[in-house]
C-alpha cells in the first residue's frame, strides 16, 4: 500500500474468538483491507465465504479494537475506516438486524481507544478510554465511558464514569 512500510501491509490478525462449540471466528487487518472468515476448530479448515471485516476489525494493526460473540451476534468496538476518524460500536451477524452508533457525531467519541467488551445479564459493556469534552488545554482528562449496549434492543443507551 503506497505510503506505509512494507511490515505494515501483513494481515495482523485483530479478532479471534469462538463462535460456537466448533466454529472459530477470525479477523485481520488483511494489508488495510480487513477480512474475517470462520474456520472449523477441529481441522482450522475454512468454513463458508470470507465477509468484510468493516467495523468488524481496524484496518490499521495500531488501532485497538474488542469483540465479542453473546447469543450468536458479534459485538465490536473498532474504527472503521482507513483514517481511523469514524469510531464505532457495532451489532452483526446473528438473527438481529445490525446496530451501530451514530456515524461521524463527536458526541459520542472523541478518540477512543478500546480497552474491553464484557457480556452481563442481558448487556454487553464496552470499555474505552478517550478524552474529555471538557479538555481545558492545561490538564487532559480521561473519561472512561461504559457503553451499554442491549443485546434485544435496537438503539444503543449510555452510563459514564470519570476517571482523572
Amino acid at each position: 500500500m503506497k505510503g506505509k512500510q512494507e511490515g505494515e501491509c501483513r494481515n495482523f490478525v485483530k479478532v479471534l474468538l469462538l463462535r460456537d462449540e466448533s466454529t472459530l471466528f477470525v479477523c485481520g487487518s488483511n494489508a488495510f483491507n480487513p477480512v474475517c472468515a470462520n474456520y472449523s476448530i477441529d481441522t482450522l479448515q475454512p468454513v463458508g465465504d470470507n465477509i468484510s471485516g468493516m467495523a468488524r476489525c481496524p484496518y490499521d494493526p495500531k488501532h485497538a479494537n474488542v469483540a465479542l460473540f453473546s447469543e450468536g451476534m458479534l459485538f465490536t468496538a473498532t474504527v472503521t475506516d482507513f483514517l481511523a476518524i469514524d469510531a464505532v460500536i457495532y451489532r452483526s451477524l446473528g438473527d438481529r438486524p445490525t446496530l451501530r452508533t451514530v456515524k461521524h457525531d463527536s458526541k459520542w467519541f472523541k478518540d477512543p481507544y478500546f480497552v474491553h467488551a464484557v457480556e452481563w445479564g442481558s448487556h454487553v459493556y464496552f470499555f474505552f478510554r478517550e478524552i474529555a469534552m471538557e479538555f481545558n488545554y492545561l490538564e487532559k482528562v480521561r473519561l472512561v465511558q461504559r457503553g451499554m449496549e442491549l443485546r434485544g434492543s435496537d438503539h444503543v443507551k449510555w452510563r459514564a464514569e470519570v476517571d482523572s
